[in-house]
């Protein structure tokens, strides 16, 4: 390490001046015999502790690495609160020496009162401990700073003394000692702080704690002093552009793995301590984000070019590792971290939703964030029903449609619009496995959150078209029952001022009419066509009264769909026998179907 070889050099430079100022270093008298024994004591010594870090750094790898990647902690040095100029100090260095050399100071008669072996012993000390306030540094590192300043000092008094120069004096022999001194406290400490570290909290506040010393270090430092990135370690689609960044996406990664392993082991009290230290790190960073641009700016995925748009990478990175800690509450089946998870994703996404109570500018910057605290509910939703876990996926949804409502409260047309676009999307990805796996429970619940929406028209009409699109996944997964509660959905819904009917014909005519002539219906389009051409013809049946033109508009949907007469047959059988229901609703549902059919055919 260049400090510690600046380090060395200094002890042996110090030394050099004794030798050239030894007729004013009189004051005590030593044995040379037995000052070079002593320093080859010393030379012996200093070789003990580097074996020794060596050792503690090769236990702490397997006592660290179940929970996280063992370099993080050790290796990661933290920047110093108070920035002084180093080069300052050498300034200062330099020029007390060159002072004293050039003996301005001799008529105070300074051989008498010894403050010459104080003033060549202190500067270099004073500044050897300035070099140390102004580093970035860890407990590792200072051990190693030491033990290696200790060891190249004294092999360069050695071979001073070997060359026959005046060398190993006893000014040197007290800086040498109280730096072994140090050296041993050093190794006191590190030992103290690996054991420390093996303890899951004590690693999780340790990482917090660089995450917000990393944020303080970007707030104090001026624009542009951000170092560029070489090359990134965390590979994802967050290209980072300074070495800042990507230091604080190693420690956030750092704490989703110890987050992901406390549940593995089922220790939930480390788990929750990484989602309440993930919003002390999104807490820290949005203070940050309102003052710096260039912290916002990441490089394009390729890697090449800066991205020019602020990107709220932070809060998209913190929201990712919560989305992943409830997936693996799920699977885990720990309902109060996955809870709690989640409530920090909602709270994260409010908070750039409403400030004191005022609706902000739905820029992309906020829109972004809304984006993937929405797309995490769906996922996290998705994975509950996979994992079967009730209760979680009752809370998740409760989050969710909270989220949604606050989104709808704002009266904001472009917040309502990114709803809008979001929406459909949003409720396929949560219901799709629930419909395929033909799981009643997931796909009432998701309705029912649907159900309370105070959704605008246009908002609706997406909401109408995702039970659509769930509808024909159904009917293609052979979720004959799930399918049968989409159906029952559309006559609720129908019964509400006949608002259903026409805006879902109208939805799915634009979905799968609106393609050239001469290409064939896809798969998805025509179970879309099937299951609406079903939901009317039981809302008619069963006289909730669809307007004219969507029961008209049947006809046109009913046509390019080989063999349809055949198909509802036999689907309107399969959910009749899936589900029991009463015959004479059985009846009227297939006399509907073959009364259209009729007029298909004619």
């Amino acid at each position: 390490m260049a400090q510690a070889c600046w380090l060395g050099l200094l002890l042996a430079a110090t030394d050099a001046v004794a030798g050239a100022t030894s007729s004013d270093l009189k004051v005590f008298e030593v044995d040379p015999v037995k000052l070079s024994k002593y320093f080859d004591a010393l030379l012996v010594f200093s070789g003990g502790p580097i074996v020794l870090l060596v050792a503690l750094a090769s236990l702490a790898v397997p006592s660290l690495s179940p929970a996280i990647s063992s370099s993080l902690p050790l290796l990661y040095r933290r920047y110093p609160r108070y920035r002084l100029r180093f080069q300052w100090a050498l300034h200062l260095l330099t020029a007390a020496l060159l002072v004293y050399w050039l003996k301005p100071l001799r008529p105070l008669d300074m051989e008498a009162t010894g403050w010459a072996a104080a003033l060549v012993v202190g500067v270099p000390m004073l500044s050897a401990a300035v070099l140390v306030a102004t580093l970035r540094t860890n407990p590792l590192y200072r051990a190693l700073l030491a033990a290696g300043a200790l060891t190249i000092g004294l092999s360069a008094i050695r071979v001073s003394a070997d060359l026959g120069l005046p060398a190993q004096h006893l000014a040197t022999g007290v800086v040498a000692t109280v730096l072994a001194l140090v050296e041993t406290l050093l190794l006191v400490v590190l030992v103290v702080w690996l054991l420390r570290l093996r303890q899951s909290s004590e690693l999780i506040q340790s990482l917090v704690e660089m995450a917000t010393n990393l944020i303080e270090h970007v707030q104090r430092i001026g624009s542009g002093g951000l170092q560029p990135m070489q090359s990134s370690t965390v590979r994802d689609d967050l290209v980072c552009a300074t070495e800042e960044q990507d230091e604080l996406k190693q420690l956030i990664a750092g704490l989703q793995q110890i987050g992901l392993r406390s549940l593995h082991d089922d220790q939930p009290v480390p788990a929750e301590m990484v989602v309440r230290g993930v919003g002390v790190i999104q807490k820290a960073a949005r203070v940050l984000d309102a003052r710096r641009d260039d912290w916002l700016r990441l490089r394009d995925p390729d890697g090449q070019q800066m991205n020019g748009v602020a990107t709220p990478w932070v809060e998209v990175l913190c929201i990712r590792t919560l989305a992943t800690l409830i997936l693996a509450s799920a699977e885990e089946h720990y309902f109060t971290i996955g809870r709690l998870a989640g409530g920090a994703i909602g709270d994260a996404a409010l908070l750039h939703l409403r400030a004191q109570g005022a609706v902000l500018e739905a820029t992309p910057f906020r829109q972004e964030v809304l984006e993937k605290a929405l797309a995490a509910y769906a996922n996290a939703y998705d994975e509950c029903i996979q994992f079967g876990e009730v209760n979680l996926s009752d809370e998740l949804l409760a989050q969710f449609a909270l989220l949604i409502n606050e989104l709808l409260a704002t009266d904001n047309l472009e917040w309502q619009e990114f709803l809008t676009a979001q929406i459909a999307e949003l409720l396929v990805d949560a219901g799709r496995l629930a419909v395929a796996r033909d799981e009643v429970a997931g796909v009432r619940g998701l309705l029912s959150t649907v159900r309370q929406l105070r959704a605008a028209p246009r908002t609706r009409v997406a909401v109408i078209g995702a039970v659509v699109d769930l509808g024909a996944v159904a009917l293609a997964s052979r979720a004959y029952r799930v399918a049968t509660v989409l159906l029952e959905w559309f006559e609720r819904l129908n019964g509400e001022g006949g608002f259903v009917g026409p805006i879902a014909v109208e939805f799915v005519r634009t979905q799968t009419l609106n393609r050239s002539a001469d290409r064939p219906l896809e798969a998805t389009d025509t179970y879309m066509r099937v299951f609406l051409i079903l939901a009317v013809a039981r809302g008619v049946s069963l006289r909730h009264g669809w307007d004219r033109a969507a029961v008209s508009s049947i006809f046109e949907l009913a046509s390019g769909i080989p063999e349809i007469a055949e198909r509802l047959r036999v689907t309107c059988a399969r959910l009749a026998g899936a589900t029991d229901l009463p015959d004479d609703e059985t009846i009227a549902w297939q006399a509907t179907l073959r009364t259209w059919l009729g007029r298909v055919r004619s």
